[in-house]
């Protein structure tokens, strides 16, 4: 059943980056397409003309059987395995004023196709080239060279045969001749030797025989070659085609179109299975178990010292904001009757952390809340920067000996909001934050606001967040759309989890991008 649900959540996974990556999937699909359709457009087209050849058109008596037939067939075969001989070729080559050496020759062989039809006496002869009449002349030209070869090797073949049965049948007639005078002579003799007569007879009848075969082989032979001449003939010429058959432009825009949306859409599996980014709430419900709180949408960046809520309070990322103000207020009532503090950290830096404290601040103190929000990132503040404010003496004045905690408290331009900074760089934060004078501290905060928002360092750069969280009442998780990522969520749920503190869940920075 796991198995099923996580094949079910990857499908769903991948049927959203499909709908996110959509405008790129169609892009390119378009663009392939395009580019099909413009190399089509230059490309130069392609004419095929094609004739054909029937082999034992015509026979010397009466119907064909099945053996002549299947001859016929057999002849078919190795006609078209001799018809792109290179002598057929460089006949044809000749005869159409054409250069007859070996680069020529392999174009034009290049250029012609033949295939003998199965199961029929035909041969088709294709040939494809630049003009519809070239191809024609060629395919036609081709088909006559081959026919005048063949009938001139056939006649030479039966020229041959007719002159060795002359020369034999003149040879036997020379030997009957001779022998009957030898016979005419003993008979003519006073008293004949009637074995050597009974000799001479039988050798007679045997060449007369001889003779009569010959006979008889030489009259089918002339039958045969008068027939000859129709065992290849010319089926169909071909013709001039009127459209070309390369290049194929609807099919080519089509499977451009194809290979586009494929390669389109199998780049965009692949960096979806590579991303190990979060990308929406479903991902960091899936990582984490939790919820998010808030989904805050990409905004532009405002001019220094002025938190969005504060330079932009109608923005539309703003909503995010105010959304995740309802939630920290539940918190309250769940603290009541001390003031809530609030650990906001994330799991790496650069995910927005002091953002969403410095905005979340200023949501809470737009509806009449005293906030008071606290940079704890000792080693990389950046709170001050956020409402514009110098960091000469902050949180860790206290401990210094440099500054009373009243004194290090700024006011801001915003009504009811007090940022306390950093304040000095010491040299071992996390011993800092451990001290039994840091609770003390944080309790007098409390005093001093009905908010306290803790703006903290990484969980996984530092054990300070951890720290901080077994001191504070609650924690909310920061987490960066298309930069954090799953693996560093999960581990930094799991710490926090250790703390035993509630956490709220997870704010979404940057999500418009995102999410669907």
């Amino acid at each position: 059943m796991k198995a099923d649900t996580a094949e079910t959540l990857d499908l769903k996974a991948y049927l959203r980056a499909l709908r996110r990556w959509r405008a790129l999937i169609v892009g390119v699909t378009l663009g392939a397409g395009m580019l099909a359709l413009i190399l089509s457009l230059v490309t130069a087209p392609v004419y095929e003309a094609t004739a054909s050849l029937v082999v034992g058109q015509s026979q010397p008596t009466g119907a064909p059987d099945y053996n002549t037939v299947l001859l016929n067939e057999q002849l078919a075969r190795t006609y078209s395995q001799l018809l792109k001989d290179r002598p057929v070729l460089r006949q044809a080559a000749q005869q159409l004023n054409l250069k007859t050496d070996d680069v020529t020759l392999s174009k034009l062989d290049s250029a012609v196709s033949v295939e003998a039809i199965k199961d029929t006496q035909l041969i088709r002869v294709r040939v494809r080239q630049p003009s519809p009449a070239g191809a024609a002349n060629i395919a036609n030209t081709l088909v006559e060279v081959f026919i005048q070869q063949q009938q001139a090797s056939v006649a030479q073949g039966f020229t041959n045969s007719l002159q060795s049965l002359e020369r034999e049948m003149r040879s036997t007639q020379a030997q009957i001749e001779a022998t009957q005078r030898s016979l005419d002579e003993e008979k003519a003799k006073p008293s004949p030797d009637q074995a050597k007569l009974g000799q001479l007879e039988a050798l007679l009848s045997q060449y007369r025989s001889t003779y009569d075969g010959f006979q008889q082989s030489y009259n089918q032979l002339r039958v045969a070659q008068a027939h000859s001449s129709n065992l290849l003939a010319v089926f169909e010429k071909a013709e001039p085609p009127s459209r070309p058959i390369l290049p194929r432009t609807g099919l080519n825009v089509v499977l451009g179109a194809l290979v586009g949306a494929m390669l389109s859409t199998g780049a965009v599996v692949l960096i979806e299975y590579t991303d190990d980014t979060i990308r929406g709430a479903e991902d960091v419900e899936r990582v984490t178990g939790l919820r998010t709180v808030a989904s805050i949408a990409h905004f532009r960046a405002v001019e220094p010292g002025a938190p969005l809520l504060a330079a932009r309070p109608g923005s539309a990322a703003g909503e995010g904001f105010r959304l995740l103000r309802t939630e920290v207020e539940i918190l309250a009532t769940d603290t009541r009757p001390q003031p809530p503090i609030l650990l906001i950290t994330g799991a790496r830096t650069q995910v927005g952390t002091t953002t969403v404290a410095s905005n979340l601040a200023v949501s809470l103190a737009q509806i009449g809340r005293k906030v008071l929000v606290v940079d704890t990132n000792l080693r990389r503040p950046a709170l001050h920067e956020a409402f514009g404010l110098p960091n000469a003496a902050g949180f860790t004045s206290p401990f210094l000996r440099q500054a009373e905690l009243e004194q290090a408290i700024q006011p801001t331009r915003v009504a009811g909001l007090q940022v306390l900074s950093a304040g000095p760089t010491v040299a071992n934060p996390a011993e800092v934050l451990s001290f039994r004078e840091t609770a003390d501290l944080l309790a007098e905060l409390r005093k001093l606001a009905d908010y306290v928002l803790l703006d903290s360092p990484p969980v996984l750069n530092a054990a300070d967040a951890c720290i901080l969280a077994h001191k504070a009442d609650a924690v909310l998780l920061v987490a960066q759309a298309g930069r954090t990522t799953q693996s560093d969520l999960r581990q930094a749920s799991r710490i926090l989890q250790r703390a035993k503190k509630p956490i709220l869940g997870v704010v979404l920075n940057a999500a418009a991008a995102h999410v669907s």
